[in-house]
């Protein structure tokens, strides 16, 4: 990860993803936080997503759309996590994992305040605390850069909607709760440009087959 006094350089104009119904992990949405002692103070949230998900399906195209395009070299950051790898740590440090099976994540974070809506779309009056684990949707900005000698692929938060109650964190248990695509309409009042969007995803994913032919090294899943 770039230190906070590295000069970030964009390589893409980024694409936007706004997911569908995912678990929403360890919040900082009230007021920013620090990821480690190196980063900056930022907002964010970690997006949990059932590997078999469509969302999943989503993310992995737009990251690799953003590395070919940015010509981003093996071996750089790639911030989708396997969560069965999380699992397997958690339970050498003999902490339950379960929520992590069979599951991706990735965190999305911003320096500036985001917007945080409520199953109505009415701005959310809650805490980060209450919303742990709950289900919602996430919007961010996903683009390649380099910073130093580092590069990747990042997500910048720009929206999270808060629907409801999911996972018990910290418990044996997660509610019962089935997280199902749909196909509702875009909760941050985005819904002019999803056709647009769309269509770029669709050009993006012809763009990619080409690449792909050439042989550029995509990240690893």
């Amino acid at each position: 990860m770039a230190k906070k006094n590295s000069r970030i350089k964009f390589k893409t104009k980024g694409q936007k993803w706004v997911t569908g119904k995912v678990y929403l992990l360890f919040p900082s949405l009230e007021k920013p936080s620090q990821f480690d002692e190196d980063s900056e103070l930022k907002y964010s949230v970690t997006i949990l997503m059932d590997k078999d998900s469509k969302d999943v399906k989503n993310i992995k195209e737009i990251i690799s759309s953003e590395w070919l395009e940015g010509t981003i070299k093996k071996g750089a950051h790639n911030p989708l996590k396997d969560g069965d790898l999380k699992k397997a740590e958690l339970e050498k440090e003999d902490k339950n994992g379960d929520i992590y099976e069979n599951r991706y994540y990735i965190r999305s974070s911003s320096k500036f305040e985001v917007k945080v809506v409520d199953a109505n779309k009415r701005i959310w009056v809650g805490t980060d605390q209450e919303i742990n684990g709950f289900v919602g949707r996430v919007h961010s900005l996903v683009r390649a850069y380099e910073a130093g000698i580092n590069s990747g692929v990042t997500l910048y938060l720009k929206g999270v909607q808060v629907i409801s109650k999911g996972l018990e964190i910290g418990g044996d248990t997660t509610a019962d709760f089935d997280v199902e695509e749909t196909e509702d309409d875009d909760p941050f009042g985005n819904d002019e440009n999803n056709q647009k969007n769309n269509e770029k995803n669709q050009k993006n994913n012809e763009k990619n087959e080409k690449l792909n032919k050439n042989q550029q090294e995509l990240p690893d899943f």
